[in-house]
């Protein structure tokens, strides 16, 4: 059927004013209304859209905040609000800063360890030896922190503020290198700065060229949050204002670590907040954990109303000489209140047992879980009823989110240490590293170890392990950096421990060990810890 003339003007209208699409949907729905063949049409091409979930069903859930905006559209201008919250949950929420204390204690631990892995003895010693007279001393602007608590600083920034920026130092000439942590909103854009790549781009703070590479970093001098921050000392309190690029350094890429979280999405240039999709179920869990201790305190208050027949000034002057004229005081304890003449007290007794609060509570903590990679038990650190297949399933779960934030750690920030510090000290002409003959290209061989993994079941897994050994499905050096040793240190000791073992024998007149292991019924005899090891390792023990 033709449209009249007036619904034609109508259109027409409506396109001037609304624009086409507007117009376009008007003689949509009259379309659709008219003819059927069209509205057949219509309906069959719906049918075969190829994704449900991009229909635009009024009765299904609304969609929010989608958009088709690049990685820093949707991030830049959210990320401080998001940083902020964080940090506050991390202060304040009791389970926010549980979470977070339960990733830097599943990570780092007491601290990840180096092993050099060159395969040359010598330099490995050298690199491990060099590396433990500076690994305490990289940080003098944290006051001397050892590298245990260092990692866990650094670590713990990343995941509250989903970045942190670590920029090599040198005091003056000649001296040994540092490290300065900087926290992310040191990292922004001066004003009046422009990159040095005419094609390229500043995004918050970090200089990119024109094929979208990052030559620089713009950091300020002073946190921007510091009220107090002077340009010298014993000046008046003028603010160091973090818009010119004379409040700035710009640090070249090479010299500056840029650690981050949650990257997602190519040509994402910050970090993001471990806890960014969490913070609300925090907040929510808070609340509910807060109403029911107000609903139990409530309970707990033994308190008493009495009605009096007396004058309202009787009841005043008795109430003021208890309450200081307080009509209204909160209850407490075995509180006597007494009401005026014709009043009466009605209590509210919120109908909700223990099992529906325990019960909404792990639905949180799933959802909290789920999206941090962890149990709900390791959120709330709750075990009760957790039988042993459950609680083996739930600890491999939760170590393989570990092992992947240790090695994403390990290799964007530890790894930027140990390269960085030993090339400093060779270049300084370290007596050490030069006698092994260690180059540059040797620093990259390095592996990090971490604390020792319990086992949930210790005979199970050693049997596990013994087998797997014996198919070659792993190696004695593999399962030691599961136990957080040094394989080269056990065998080390061992052989340490079977000479002393040999020479005390000899010495009391006592059978030897093989003599011991054959008077064994069936018994193989005992294996030197010597043998065990590679050829090359061997043969270096044994000229020695």
């Amino acid at each position: 059927m033709a449209d009249a003339w007036y619904e034609r003007v109508g259109d027409a209208v409506v396109g001037l004013v609304g624009g086409r699409r507007r117009a376009l949907l008007r003689r949509h729905r009259r379309s659709m209304e008219r003819d059927a063949q069209y509205a057949r049409a219509f309906d069959l091409a719906a049918r075969l859209r190829g994704y449900k979930a991009a229909s635009h069903d009024k009765n299904a859930t609304p969609w929010l905040n989608a958009s088709d905006r690049s990685a820093d559209g949707e991030l830049l201008q959210d990320l401080p609000t998001l940083r902020n919250r964080t940090r506050a949950a991390n202060r304040d929420d009791a389970l926010a800063c549980g979470i977070t204390n339960t990733f830097v204690r599943g990570v780092v631990g007491t601290g990840l360890r180096p092993q050099a892995r060159t395969g040359d003895d010598a330099k490995d010693d050298a690199l491990e030896a060099v590396w433990a007279s500076r690994a305490n001393h990289l940080a003098p602007g944290e006051g001397g922190l050892s590298h245990g608590l260092l990692q866990r600083l650094v670590y713990g920034k990343r995941i509250e503020d989903g970045e942190v920026f670590r920029r090599a130092a040198v005091a003056a000439p000649g001296e040994p290198l540092w490290i300065e942590n900087v926290e992310a909103e040191r990292v922004c854009t001066p004003a009046d700065a422009t990159p040095a790549d005419p094609q390229g781009r500043i995004v918050d703070g970090i200089e990119k060229d024109r094929h979208s590479r990052v030559v620089a970093y713009w950091i300020l001098r002073h946190h921007p949050g510091d009220t107090g921050a002077r340009t010298k000392v014993g000046s008046l309190a003028e603010r160091v204002s973090p818009f010119g690029r004379a409040s700035f350094d710009r640090v070249e890429a090479w010299s500056v670590c840029h650690d981050r979280a949650q990257i997602t999405r190519p040509g994402q240039t910050r970090g993001v907040p471990r806890a960014h999709a969490i913070l609300q179920d925090l907040r929510d869990l808070d609340l509910l954990m807060l109403a029911r201790i107000k609903k139990e305190q409530v309970g707990a208050c033994l308190s008493a109303f009495l009605t009096s027949a007396a004058d309202s000034s009787d009841l005043i002057s008795l109430t003021a000489t208890d309450y200081g004229y307080q009509l209204d005081e909160k209850l407490t304890p075995g509180m006597l209140f007494r009401l005026y003449p014709g009043e009466e007290v009605q209590f509210l007794n919120p109908n909700t047992g223990n099992a529906d609060f325990e019960v909404l509570s792990l639905i949180i903590a799933r959802r909290i879980g789920a999206a941090i990679g962890l149990s709900p038990q390791a959120v709330l650190r709750m075990w009760e009823g957790v039988n042993y297949s459950g609680a083996r399933t739930i600890k491999i779960d939760d170590r393989q989110t570990f092992r992947a934030e240790r090695s994403d750690f390990a290799s964007q920030s530890l790894s930027w240490e140990w390269r960085l510090v030993l090339e400093d000290e060779l270049l300084r002409g370290n007596p050490r590293l030069l006698a092994a003959g260690v180059t540059v290209e040797d620093l990259v061989h390095v592996e990090w170890i971490g604390d020792e993994e319990q086992w949930v079941d210790p005979q199970a897994e050693a049997d596990a392990i013994e087998a797997m050994l014996r198919l070659g499905l792993t190696t004695p050096q593999i399962e030691a950096a599961r136990l957080g040793r040094d394989w080269q240190e056990l065998v080390r000791q061992k052989l340490v421990a079977e000479k002393f073992e040999r020479d005390l024998r000899a010495e009391l007149g006592l059978p030897t060990l093989e003599e011991v292991a054959a008077a064994k019924p069936g018994a193989q005899p005992r294996r030197p810890a010597i043998e065990q090891m590679p050829a090359p390792r061997k043969a270096a023990k044994e000229a020695a």
